[in-house]
């Protein structure tokens, strides 16, 4: 997909700013989104920028604009582990993502940022594994939040 494909598509879900004197909002997802919010939809929903936080410009939803590297897909993850390790990592980590987010994360239809590589990683580790974690491959890519 294009840019302009993912923030029409951002932009119709999404949290927008419409904070025109937030000293942050150029380099905002939030704030660029709402160039991108059809001109037929009559309501949105929006950040409050009375809020003590956005209008000291601290505001804790902002999302930097730049990309980062994503990991794709676990379907390789356990290739090298014994069996009893692998039934307790993806235990472990059904318990702490749902059963749905897991299995997205492991069939490539949700990308993996770097917080969630990490806290894998050491549920890896907590369990015995000190390998680095397998990942089908990797993508830049917005973190929407």
């Amino acid at each position: 997909m294009t840019k302009d494909e993912v923030f029409k598509k951002q932009a119709e879900k999404a949290l927008i700013c419409l904070n025109g004197i937030c000293e942050k909002r150029e380099h905002c997802l939030r704030w660029q989104l709402r160039e991108y919010v059809a001109k037929n939809r009559m309501t949105l929903t929006c950040i409050n920028p009375r809020h003590k936080d956005v209008a000291k410009g601290k505001c804790p939803l902002y999302l930097d604009d730049k990309k980062i590297r994503m990991a794709k897909g676990m379907m390789q993850f356990y290739d090298e582990m014994p069996r009893k390790m692998e039934v307790l990592i993806k235990g472990q980590l059904i318990a702490a993502y749902g059963r749905t987010i897991y299995y997205e994360y492991r069939n490539g239809k949700r990308l993996i940022s770097p917080q969630k590589q990490a806290f894998i990683r050491e549920v890896c580790q907590k369990c015995g594994w000190m390998k680095e974690p397998q990942y089908d491959g990797f993508v830049e890519d917005y973190l929407w939040g």
